[in-house]
């Protein structure tokens, strides 16, 4: 935690500072990182390919992009039009290596160490989709195909996963992304160039409320990608607040003080958005991305919590499944999300399916 809080002062730091000096090494790295990240691309030939469609989202940075929910959106959607939909993922941050496969139903009833955070928060918005977790995603797709059970397979963060062969590619870019963390890691949190977006399909700007100037960042892009290739704009809205005790409209927080914590990478684009919702948000608490959340960790933030005399305790959707058997002596609840797509849903949804082999089920 300690190298991660160090690498995040680096990155958001302003101005000329002692800062600037451990930046400069990272700038160097970055510079001899470049052409290798690059030239793994391009040795790398997918090995594998399925006989089912084959569609990865992904990204080029570390951390939250809003990739997971977009995979939410899109299997849900496809699920609507009448499709069976497999979810392959790493399940990242998890401590159990063994592959799991089973459906989102009884993916819910295993623990975030076993299948990961993002599985089990994909898994409770999707019970009838079928899962497979494992280190290798396309042994995973492999084995998700051969059981028969699905008809289109998604992988989450798969954009940098070659050995998988995609029938469309997927990537998200982070609109909120401050413009001095968009470098190569560790100068930056890119884990390649930004004109690898010229091998995705589509690209889907995520946060696009939140962007300083979209136009200008849209023009940008357009640079890297492929002539024709569609560029979404995606604003993520929370509406509902997601509490042990149902769902409430987010109006309900307008007069609460509240104390936040996320194990998340985008945590200060979540800590805008909550400061937004909320009365007062007296205090926060950021973690590294997939944290492993022990009693003592807990029993902290519920300390803290009742020394400040919070109302209310708020995390995000992934944070929750890993924290909701901890009593914290007051509310906690998590901000639920929905996607508000430029082009509309509709649009994306029928190109994915002009896109792919798939036919419409009949009815």
């Amino acid at each position: 935690m300690l190298l991660d809080r160090l690498w995040k002062r680096m990155l958001r730091r302003k101005g000329i500072t002692l800062w600037s000096i451990p930046a400069v090494l990272m700038a160097v790295i970055a510079a001899v990182i470049w052409p290798l990240v690059s030239l793994r691309r391009a040795w790398r030939q997918p090995r594998v390919r399925i006989d089912r469609p084959v569609i990865s989202v992904g990204n080029l940075a570390m951390g939250g992009s809003g990739k997971t929910p977009l995979v939410e959106f899109i299997a849900r959607h496809l699920q609507t039009e009448g499709f069976r939909v497999g979810i392959v993922s790493s399940g990242w941050g998890r401590t159990n290596r063994e592959m799991v496969i089973a459906s989102g139903r009884d993916i819910v009833r295993r623990s975030a160490s076993e299948v990961g955070d993002e599985v089990i928060l994909l898994a409770e918005q999707l019970p009838m989709a079928q899962f497979a977790v494992a280190p290798v995603k396309a042994e995973a797709a492999q084995l998700l195909a051969d059981k028969g059970d699905v008809d289109v397979v998604l992988v989450d963060d798969g954009f940098q996963h070659f050995r998988l062969h995609r029938d469309l590619d997927i990537a998200t870019f982070d609109a909120a992304l401050p413009a001095r963390q968009q470098h190569l890691f560790p100068y930056g949190i890119f884990r390649e160039p930004v004109m690898t977006l010229q091998h995705a399909d589509i690209v889907i700007l995520t946060r696009a409320n939140m962007a300083k100037d979209i136009g200008r960042l849209e023009r940008r892009l357009r640079r890297y990608v492929r002539r024709g290739t569609p560029i979404y704009k995606a604003h993520f809205l929370i509406d509902t607040f997601v509490t042990p005790d149902g769902e409430r409209p987010v109006k309900y927080l307008e007069d609460k003080s509240a104390l936040l914590f996320a194990g998340i990478g985008s945590f200060r684009a979540l800590r805008k958005q909550v400061k937004k919702q909320v009365g007062t948000l007296v205090a926060y608490h950021e973690f590294p991305d997939h944290v492993i959340y022990t009693d003592q960790r807990l029993s902290t933030l519920r300390d803290h919590a009742a020394d400040l005399g919070v109302e209310v305790i708020v995390t995000t959707g992934k944070d929750w499944t890993k924290v909701h058997h901890f009593d914290f002596g007051r509310e906690i609840g998590y901000l639920d999300l929905t996607i508000d797509l430029d082009p509309g849903e509709e649009k994306l949804i029928d190109s994915l399916l002009d896109k792919l082999p798939l036919e419409r089920p009949r009815v």
